[in-house]
């Protein structure tokens, strides 16, 4: 799954030329190998997550989104995409999880213009919403993980310094509400260290 229990770090980014625009330190979690590089959302060009598509490997898979297809792969490597998944459009801002509980991640997206969540359990094609729903301001940045160590991740937002963080797909409200990092910032969020959820 993406995010199993939620401990946050905020990295720096820096402009460079390029398809995609941007580049990210290093970042290391205490199940995980380097993930290089694992932008977070945010970015309209080229954006990039980070989340485990298959159940069988933990570390974290860098997954693509470009308009509305999503260029996934299952390893750390160059080449190309081993799962290609319609869905969304334009405009709209990843996140990957696993929604259902069921050990895979899948994609979804957040529309700034209607401040909407679509999550889909599918990974393969053309994708249908399982799971839609309002949330947040247009001009949060969405994140998502397993917040509170059920096994299911939920989505949350980002805004100025402060997360915004639910426990359910189903109607979210507000469950979780933490201050770190400053307005301006990039959220990434992971399991660090491997311990139980904390708050």
């Amino acid at each position: 799954m993406c995010t199993k229990v939620i401990h946050m770090i905020l990295v720096a980014i820096t402009a460079l030329t390029g398809s995609t625009g941007f580049a990210v330190q290093k970042a290391y979690g205490a199940q995980d190998a380097a993930i290089d590089p694992a932008l977070a959302p945010g970015f309209r060009s080229s954006e990039h997550l980070a989340c485990d598509l298959r159940p069988t490997l933990k570390k974290k898979r860098l997954t693509e989104g470009r308009n509305a297809v999503f260029l996934l792969r299952n390893s750390n490597t160059a080449g190309n995409p081993d799962i290609s998944v319609t869905f969304g459009a334009a405009g709209d801002l990843p996140v990957a999880g696993d929604w259902d509980g069921d050990g895979i991640d899948t994609v979804g997206f957040f529309r700034p213009s209607a401040i909407q969540f679509q999550l889909t359990n599918s990974s393969q094609g053309v994708a249908a919403a399982d799971f839609s729903f309002f949330f947040g301001l247009a001009t949060d940045i969405p994140v998502a993980g397993d917040f509170n160590g059920d096994g299911i991740d939920t989505v949350g937002v980002f805004r100025d310094g402060q997360f915004f963080l639910t426990n359910s797909n189903s109607n979210p409200i507000v469950e979780i509400t933490t201050q770190f990092g400053a307005a301006g910032d990039v959220p990434v969020i992971g399991d660090w260290d491997g311990r139980p959820p904390v708050n």
